[in-house]
């Protein structure tokens, strides 16, 4: 289970209404075959986001995607899927750190010195890759 308070809302996304009844399972192969329409690979895990404490906690399922060599050094994206009388809606968020991103933020000059290139390099790739998912992210809303 992911606790709500660790997402993280991304900019320039929306809540997107898809059609009543959408499931995760429709939802995961609609990600896996945009992914491999775009030529990346990605990791789709069902997981569950929690909110709220012991008496008004709220249970939303969740789709969470991440690159399936980096699952532990990139971000990671959480689609949650809600549903009231007559809509079902996904939002995105992130999760995690980008622990490349960490070290060239908080490494500075003497970091990019030591390191040069490979960084760059590893940053682009990573860019790349999220760049990617935000256009599968924009081509739900068509």
């Amino acid at each position: 289970m992911i606790e709500y308070k660790m997402l993280t809302d991304i900019e320039d996304t929306s809540r997107i209404i898809l059609q009543n009844g959408t499931t995760l399972d429709a939802l995961k192969k609609a990600l896996y075959d945009a992914a491999q329409e775009k030529g990346i690979y990605i990791d789709v895990e069902e997981n569950q986001i929690t909110s709220g404490g012991m008496i008004r906690k709220k249970v939303y399922p969740c789709l969470v995607i991440s690159h399936p060599e980096h699952k532990s050094d990139y971000y990671q994206y959480c689609i949650m899927l809600t549903t009231d009388s007559t809509r079902t809606y996904i939002e995105l968020f992130r999760k995690g750190v980008s622990r490349l991103e960490s070290k060239i933020q908080y490494g500075g000059k003497l970091s990019r010195f030591l390191h040069g290139n490979q960084y760059e390099i590893e940053y682009k790739a990573e860019s790349a890759f999220y760049n990617t998912l935000k256009k599968i992210w924009e081509s739900f809303h068509d």
